[in-house]
């Protein structure tokens, strides 16, 4: 899933980054003319009074730290949508067009319903399968704007409910043909072989997986095609038309 795939990255940049800053510490010291004065060196790139350096470092820090802290958000407000989909108001829904209308809305909460439970017990991989949807994505994607309609129209559709709606619409970016979802991308195999020896992550890193990397890049691109799409089809409310219920 998108936010397994950040931490992932997150994780990687972070280690990558601290083995550089480490290696240029110890070339640093042994570079210097005494010892203290190359672990002066070292630690006025650290000093927050150095400016420069210091914003340097928070430049370097800044993908890892803001990937990390994305993903453990996304996370959370999808347990919290999710939660709050499962209560969905049960009262009574807008008149469109009589019986029709209402059970429309009805099949409209068992989709995004069944959905949420996709993202939620299904693979943690950067790409998914289409066949594992409840139905199609153009069906999902009606039925999460007209779930949301309908929280906005009863007042009920609070900010984070609003953004996990939105998260959910775009991550059916990462829904793509089975054959293409059955091959792992690079990041899937890295995260995998993280946790291995070295030689996993050497044959991971080795393994070709061109045709999932593009599908991923595209995936992503699609993404934010999607969440501005939500951003139009729903725009926020202002504050003074939400309520407490």
């Amino acid at each position: 899933m998108f936010p397994r795939l950040l931490r992932g990255f997150a994780a990687i940049y972070l280690v990558v980054l601290a083995i550089v800053f480490l290696w240029s510490a110890i070339w640093t010291t042994y570079s210097a003319t005494t010892f203290w004065e190359g672990l002066g060196t070292v630690g006025w790139w650290l000093s927050p009074f150095n400016i420069g350096s210091f914003l340097v470092n928070v430049a370097c820090l800044a993908p890892g730290l803001g990937a990390w802290w994305l993903s453990d958000r996304i996370e959370r407000n999808a347990g919290r949508g999710t939660e709050a989909t499962k209560k969905a108001p049960k009262g009574k829904r807008p008149d469109v067009s009589g019986v029709d209308a209402r059970s429309e809305l009805d099949r409209a909460d068992e989709t995004v319903q069944a959905y949420s439970a996709v993202l939620q017990n299904g693979s943690k991989a950067s790409l998914h399968p289409l066949s594992a949807l409840p139905a199609s994505a153009d069906e999902v994607k009606h039925a999460l704007l007209a779930v949301a309609r309908h929280w906005r129209d009863l007042g009920k559709l609070l900010p984070e409910a609003r953004e996990h709606f939105q998260m959910t619409y775009g991550l059916l970016a990462t829904f793509v043909p089975d054959e293409i979802a059955k091959q792992p991308t690079k990041v899937d195999l890295v995260t995998r072989a993280a946790a291995g020896t070295r030689d996993d992550l050497q044959r991971a890193l080795n393994t070709d997986t061109a045709l999932a990397d593009e599908a991923f890049r595209r995936s992503n691109s699609e993404m934010a095609r999607l969440l501005e799409e939500f951003e139009t089809q729903l725009p926020p409310l202002q504050p003074d038309r939400l309520t407490n219920g």
